[in-house]
Parts: structure tokens; sequence; C-alpha cells
């Protein structure tokens, strides 16, 4: 007969589970762990081996920074999730970190959870995967009576990174550079719960391209709200940053941006989340004729239509990516 855990207390739990490392975490931030203590939550916790491979990594935070507070707010999940229900269909839980700047999503920052029927993984930041050890609820339950979850991983969460962090992690440089050659937008500024569209092909003669097609290169590949892979849904019409429309076309298997291919997607960011895809997805039209992109482009087009130049380019005030060609076409 299993033991009874459901009287134990959360302290109770972690101590008798070989829990001691998450444990002196959590005495760092006692508003947190009185919080937690109360129940009505699931806790994640790193096993001791997996806070020991952590501190030896050379990436810990430091004791009682705010990095490690929203680390740490970020291996609870609200409620109470056992692990039947982890084992559904892929899905993207709420955490209780919502500190800013660390955490830019409406409700909280987003982790993934997916099982191949037996093994149940949770994917973090910078796609790391922590895998679910416990084989049983390790219940507990708070001063008032509400109950709470620990399930023991096997190594510690990674909190999602901002933008320019994960793009150069991930190898995504020409968009790092597209970014980081731009004055900072000051509509950027504590911008959160977007979803990132990040090109990994290149973009010709961007010097001779001016600050304004550029900043609307940027907001082109940003959507409005936070939309995981899942949300990508054949025909599905997304408004981005500018107020531009992008469509969705799901096609043997592939998910496509206009015509730009997502060749990786589901990378959690600080403000929401990042897809890959292999170009640049910006789009203009032809007067009269159909959608093209820029990567479709000739370098010689590229050069006249975006240059500063405008007789041959002309870029609405809001940024809108309009690309009026008639001087061009004669």
């Amino acid at each position: 007969m299993k033991e009874e855990q459901t009287s134990k207390s959360l302290q109770s739990v972690l101590s008798g589970n070989g829990l001691s490392g998450f444990s002196l975490y959590l005495a760092q931030f006692p508003a947190l762990s009185d919080q937690l203590r109360d129940g009505n939550v699931t806790i994640l916790a790193p096993s001791d081996a997996g806070i020991s491979a952590y501190l030896k990594s050379g990436e810990a935070v430091g004791n009682y920074s705010a990095e490690l507070h929203a680390t740490i707010q970020y291996h609870v999940l609200p409620g109470h999730l056992t692990r039947s229900q982890l084992k559904q269909t892929q899905q993207f839980l709420p955490t209780l970190a919502k500190d800013t700047p660390l955490a830019n999503v409406t409700g909280g920052q987003k982790l993934q959870v997916y099982s191949d029927g037996q093994q149940i993984t949770f994917q973090s930041g910078l796609k790391r995967n922590s895998n679910l050890t416990s084989t049983d609820d390790l219940q507990f339950t708070g001063p008032n009576g509400a109950g709470g979850i620990v399930h023991i991983i096997d190594s510690m969460l990674t909190l999602p990174l901002d933008l320019i962090t994960t793009a150069k992690r991930t190898g995504i440089s020409n968009f790092v550079d597209l970014i980081v050659s731009l004055p900072q937008d000051p509509q950027y500024q504590g911008y959160r719960d977007g979803t990132i569209f990040a090109p990994n092909g290149t973009l010709p003669f961007t010097s001779n391209f001016t600050a304004e097609a550029l900043y609307a290169m940027e907001a082109y590949h940003v959507l409005k709200g936070v939309f995981f892979s899942p949300d990508l849904t054949d025909r599905k019409v997304y408004t981005t940053r500018n107020g531009a429309g992008v469509t969705i076309t799901v096609q043997d298997g592939d998910t496509y941006v206009n015509d730009a291919k997502i060749i990786a997607s589901d990378y959690l960011i600080s403000m929401g989340v990042m897809h890959i895809l292999d170009k640049y997805g910006f789009s203009c039209r032809f007067i009269g004729t159909t959608p093209f992109t820029i990567a479709s482009l000739t370098e010689v087009m590229v050069d006249l239509f975006l240059r500063r130049d405008p007789e041959h380019a002309l870029l609405n005030p809001v940024g809108k990516a309009t690309c009026q060609l008639e001087h061009i076409l004669g």
C-alpha cells in the first residue's frame, strides 16, 4: 500500500525526496516560499544532482538575485497537475514567472510539456529538456487545507532569454545583425506578448536601405500575440506589429509564413515565442499583380525599391511594407 501523502507539508515532501538543493533556493525567497507552501500549485523540483550540474555549468545565476527568483518561479505551475494530466498532447503551460523585464508574457512565462506516452519532458528556454523522474504525484497540503503536487525533474529549467540572446545562441546571425544595426526602436521598449519569425537567410544590400525600411522589415516579422506551432493552422491570417497581414499555409507537413518555410519552431523567449524561417517573409505587392517576397527578387530590384531614392521607393509613415513600383514598371 502506498504511503498516504496528502497530509504532508511541502517542506516534508522536499526533505523526504532528496530535494535539499531546491529547498535551499526556496529559503532565499520567503514570500515565494510561503506562497508555495499554501498549495494550489504544481512544483517541478530539480533533483540535487540536477542542481549540482547546474552550479557546475557556468550558467548559474547569483543567489538572492532577481534572476534566481524568476527562475524558481518558472519551476511552478498554477493549479494541481497530475502525471496523467501532463501526459496529454503537447501543451504550453503558464508558470508563476511574471516579473518584468525577465518575463514579458501575460499570465506568466510559458513552459512546453510533451510526452511520448511514457516519458514526460519539459522544454524550457533555448529548447533545453528536463525529464520528469518521479513515478508518483508527491502531494502536500497547505496550512489552509489546499493541496499541491511536487514532481521531480532531472535538471534545472532555463528561464527563456531575450530575443537577441536566444537568436545568437541559436545561430541566427543575419537576423541579429539586422536588429542590432538599428537604433533602439522606442516601440520595442517593454514590448510583450509577441511572436517572432526570425529569418535564417541573408538580405542583400542592407547598407542601401533606409532606417524606416529596416524597421518595417523587423516589424513585419513580429506578430501581436503569442502563437505557438499548434496555433499556426492552414489559411490563418495574422496581424504583424506594423499592421500588415501574413498568411499561414500548411502543405505536406510543412508550415509556411507567406512563402517562407518554418524550419524550427517554439523557441521560448522572454517576450513570447520565436519561430525560425528559411528566408525573409517580408512581402510587397506589384501594382495589379500578386504578392512576392524580397527573397524572390533580383538584387537589382531590391536595390531599386528599398534604397534611399524617393523616385523608386515609398514606405508609408507607419512603416507598413507597401512597395509602389510604378516608376520601375514604367
